[in-house]
C-alpha cells in the first residue's frame, strides 16, 4: 500500500499548485480591470472638475 500511496501523492501537491495559482490569476485579473477603469473614472471625475 505505501508503494502505491507515494506515486500518488506526489503529483498532488503540483496540481494543487496549479489550481491555487490559477485561481489567483483570476482572482485578481478583474481587481486590476476595476482598478483600471476607477482610474480612468478619477480622471475623467478631474477633468470636470
Amino acid at each position: 500500500m505505501e508503494t502505491t500511496g507515494d506515486p500518488v501523492a506526489t503529483p498532488r501537491p503540483a496540481t494543487t499548485k496549479n489550481g491555487a495559482w490559477r485561481h489567483k490569476i483570476l482572482a485578481w485579473r478583474p481587481l486590476a480591470e476595476l482598478g483600471a477603469l476607477w482610474r480612468f473614472n478619477m480622471e475623467s471625475t478631474q477633468k470636470y472638475i
